[in-house]
């Protein structure tokens, strides 16, 4: 009896965690870019990760520069892609409580002697 009411409570625990982490994944498609920003509120911890994909058709670029701009700042780099064609960042945004369902993110990414601008809608992910 002990054991299933303390398995009951961590479930409830678990169950009460769950419902307090909220998640957004925002992507954007140009002929040569796929961009994907997902951002994760759990409690007042936040997170997120920027993946930037080349899907050109000439070589793989080296090195980019992009700029993200969310509703709560900007941030402008230069990367390097791996051998796959992928740039991976985490932590983009410091602070991402401004993002919701409706809000639209401006990216731009710059390679050689190209640029393209787009921006990244919301995209709700089926689970």
């Amino acid at each position: 009896m002990i054991k299933r009411a303390i398995f009951v409570f961590i479930v409830l625990i678990v169950l009460t965690a769950c419902q307090n982490t909220k998640e957004w994944t925002f992507v954007g498609e140009t002929k040569n870019w796929r961009v994907v920003y997902e951002v994760v509120m759990e409690k007042k911890q936040e997170s997120s990760i920027l993946q930037i994909e080349y899907i050109g058709k000439k070589p793989i670029p080296k090195q980019i520069g992009y700029r993200i701009e969310t509703p709560s700042g900007s941030s402008t780099e230069i990367g390097l892609l791996n051998d796959q064609g992928i740039l991976m960042i985490t932590d983009v945004c410091g602070e991402c409580t401004n993002v919701n369902e409706e809000t639209e993110i401006n990216m731009a990414v710059e390679w050689g002697r190209q640029i393209e601008l787009f921006t990244l809608q919301f995209e709700k992910i089926e689970e």
